[in-house]
């Protein structure tokens, strides 16, 4: 079976969410997060796509076709996973259900109908109001 990555691995990577799906693999030295599941990666991409074009505006971003930069992109995919899960769940706290994000969206697909109907005025206040965590500096 081909697996593709995961549109949602940086996040994942970062222990903040998790998903059923995720198989961590490595590639030399870089690590990845494949998916076992085409409908799963699928939903993903949908859901992460529509999240970053609702969000444009957010950064100011006036070309809509181009990647956002690694902080926007963390930002998108960490405050829109966190605003979803305070779409369908009113107690807003991580737990092993909304950390895994194909469940998160499996749930909000069925709340919601479909991944374009989703609130999404909602997450991208969440985006919005999303603080990345910033390095250190390394002092002497």
């Amino acid at each position: 079976m081909h697996q593709a990555l995961c549109p949602f691995e940086k996040t994942i990577l970062s222990t903040k969410f998790s998903c059923e799906n995720a198989e961590r693999a490595q590639f030399g030295e870089r690590v990845a997060v494949l998916c076992r599941s085409h409908l799963a990666q699928a939903n993903c991409t949908t859901v992460l796509g529509l999240m970053q074009e609702k969000a444009r505006f957010v950064f100011r971003r006036k070309d809509t076709q181009g990647p956002l930069p690694f902080g926007q992109k963390m930002k998108v995919m960490q405050g829109g996973l966190m605003g979803l899960r305070g779409t369908v769940k009113a107690d807003t706290r991580a737990d092993a259900a909304t950390r895994n994000v194909h469940a998160l969206i499996v749930q909000a697909k069925q709340t919601y109908g479909t991944l374009h109907d989703l609130p999404y005025e909602k997450i991208v206040k969440s985006i919005a109001s999303y603080q990345t965590t910033r390095r250190r500096s390394k002092r002497h």
